[in-house]
């Protein structure tokens, strides 16, 4: 049931659904099967997870459309535990350590854990390794905690005999406040900046906006106008349908008048552009609008915000430019969004 509620929140709990029957599978606890309790939390499971999943493909534009399996390469399946290491080494090898120990004494909850990371590793791996980053991390974490525990205590009682015990709980402690302390606050800014000077001078119906980390700026136009218009057309849909990982979909524009009037249909005002993106760089609609904001009979410059940011490489700035155009006589136009 927990997992299900997950599922309403976030899709990315799905692999987790098969450690249960995995774990039924490998210990042959066929018994569970014939619990009335068990078929009790299937169907509650089922009543408001299938409803939502109907709702879901009716609603959609795409399907299934923006899903291709990522290619199987030894640097694929070794991205992960790259991370791990580089992330939290001292964790990763205790959680190891854990795992050959709790299997060599045939601890259960390790088999559980160890069913937990597995499911998550497939799935994040071979079904959505286009994207792989550390915000993936936070549903492994939990797996983790347990065979770590685990570690810790076996080194301690080990430890113990050799009247080492207290200094390997001092080194674990230390350990823990120093990776505390050196962790980095990951900040950027630039983007909500934009989206606040976007708010306070607002007189539009829409807004495109074609940058990295769009939802800073909606978040920075919604503090200014927290409900109502603008809506805000994302680039990365309404010029262009493109995958996470960089491939497209589709094209809706073509040319820079195309951009034109796909900004005038939809009556937009204001323009934000992030400048110097080496990844955008290489997408074609990108570098149209990138054109079109160069005419200054459409196009005024009206702000721009550096980009600052310690997590990721990004561009240089982001310009806000208003759009010119007479609205008057044009016919209202619904905006068609894919949606997966």
């Amino acid at each position: 049931l927990i997992l299900g509620l997950g599922y309403l929140t976030k899709q990315y709990v799905v692999p987790l659904g098969l450690v249960v029957p995995l774990y039924i599978l490998v210990r042959k606890k066929w018994y569970l099967f014939k619990r009335f309790e068990s078929w009790l939390a299937l169907i509650i499971l089922a009543s408001f997870t299938v409803p939502y999943t109907l709702f879901t493909f009716q609603c959609s534009t795409e399907g299934m459309g923006f899903f291709t399996l990522p290619p199987v390469t030894f640097e694929l399946i070794s991205k992960y535990p790259k991370l791990l290491i580089t992330e939290m080494p001292v964790f990763s090898v205790l959680t190891c350590l854990g795992i050959i120990i709790g299997m060599y004494k045939r601890s259960r909850p390790v088999l559980f854990s160890l069913l937990w990371i597995l499911s998550w590793y497939m799935f994040h791996t071979f079904y959505f390794g286009h994207y792989i980053g550390s915000r993936y991390l936070s549903l492994l974490y939990p797996a983790m905690i347990l065979p770590f525990s685990l570690a810790c205590y076996e080194i301690t009682i080990a430890s113990r005999k050799l009247r080492l015990d207290k200094a390997f709980v001092c080194v674990i402690t230390f350990w823990l406040l120093f990776t505390t302390i050196s962790t980095p606050v990951f900040f950027v800014r630039g983007y909500e900046e934009a989206g606040k000077y976007v708010g306070k001078h607002l007189n539009t119906k829409s807004v495109l906006f074609y940058g990295e980390y769009d939802g800073s700026f909606m978040m920075g136009l919604r503090r200014r106008v927290p409900r109502g218009s603008p809506f805000v057309l994302r680039g990365d849909r309404q010029l262009a349908v493109r995958y996470w990982f960089g491939g497209v979909k589709k094209f809706y524009v073509n040319s820079v008048e195309d951009i034109i009037e796909l900004l005038t249909r939809y009556r937009t005002g204001y323009v934000v552009v992030e400048r110097d993106n080496k990844k955008m760089s290489k997408f074609a609609e990108y570098n149209l609008l990138l054109e079109a904001v160069k005419l200054r009979e459409y196009f005024t410059n009206i702000a721009s915000f550096p980009i600052r940011s310690n997590y990721a490489s990004l561009g240089s700035e982001v310009v806000v430019y208003r759009f010119h155009h007479d609205f008057e006589g044009k016919d209202k136009s619904t905006v068609e969004i894919p949606v997966p």
